[in-house]
């Protein structure tokens, strides 16, 4: 009998323009899987038709060679790494949620360092030790964390935005998730805390993204790693739904 066998896992995998990466992420993902748990797992890719680099289609190509993995198509009229969530859950057919990223930065076979901690807690939080990004980055996200601590009230965590997560569908609740971006980390936190959930933080391995992009930086001149001002509206939006809860 596995290890794990008790424990049956849908992969949540959102992708914007992440050709580059995914054939790579998902081989990494499912041995991940298959080593900590043969039975019971699958792997939803959830792809952006806003991508222009074809990582749609590539994502339909490399699920039609697997047979744990299928694709949701999200709509570029209704685009957003939050909604991408919340379609690869709506979609999952197993009660423990991966909650993960496809641009290579976590390294997949650290899972089990989570898988463990399911005994104890409903949600394992990766936080990344050290964080690999660019200064821009670390100083954005620092800032975000302290803005949504202060308003949002979200206690003792230390790296709210990490995408490397583990959580029971149990303490996500039965109502779809409202935001539309990264802020869904701190929604997801907050469904949890509210429906009484054991949280327990793990480090995790964080490397320098080394292709493909994200929809939520820009650039201006020599300056890169600058957040889209549509993406920040639209964050702020997000956060303004929170702090009605």
């Amino acid at each position: 009998m596995s290890k794990n066998a008790d424990i049956q896992i849908s992969a949540v995998l959102p992708c914007f323009e992440e050709a580059p990466n995914l054939a790579r992420v998902l081989k990494d993902l499912e041995q991940a899987l298959d080593s900590e748990i043969p039975a019971a797992w699958e792997i939803i890719i959830v792809a952006s038709l806003a991508a222009g680099d074809g990582t749609p289609a590539l994502a339909e190509r490399l699920a039609a060679e697997h047979s744990n993995c299928r694709v949701v198509l999200q709509s570029a009229h209704e685009s957003g790494y939050g909604h991408a969530i919340g379609l690869g859950i709506e979609s999952a057919r197993y009660p423990w949620l991966l909650l993960s990223d496809a641009d290579g930065q976590f390294d997949h076979a650290e899972l089990g360092k989570l898988i463990i901690q399911t005994k104890q807690a409903d949600l394992i939080a990766g936080y990344r030790s050290p964080r690999s990004d660019p200064w821009p980055r670390k100083l954005a996200g620092r800032l975000y964390s302290l803005v949504v601590s202060k308003l949002i009230g979200i206690p003792g965590v230390r790296d709210l935005d990490c995408a490397f997560k583990l959580v029971h569908i149990d303490f996500i609740g039965v109502k779809p998730l409202e935001c539309r971006t990264g802020v869904v980390n701190a929604e997801i936190l907050m469904r949890a805390i509210a429906l009484g959930a054991r949280i327990v933080e793990v480090p995790v391995t964080h490397r320098p993204r080394l292709d493909g992009c994200t929809r939520f930086e820009t650039k201006i001149g020599p300056i890169d790693h600058i957040p889209q001002p549509a993406e920040v509206v639209a964050i702020l939006k997000d956060l303004a739904v929170l702090k009605e809860w």
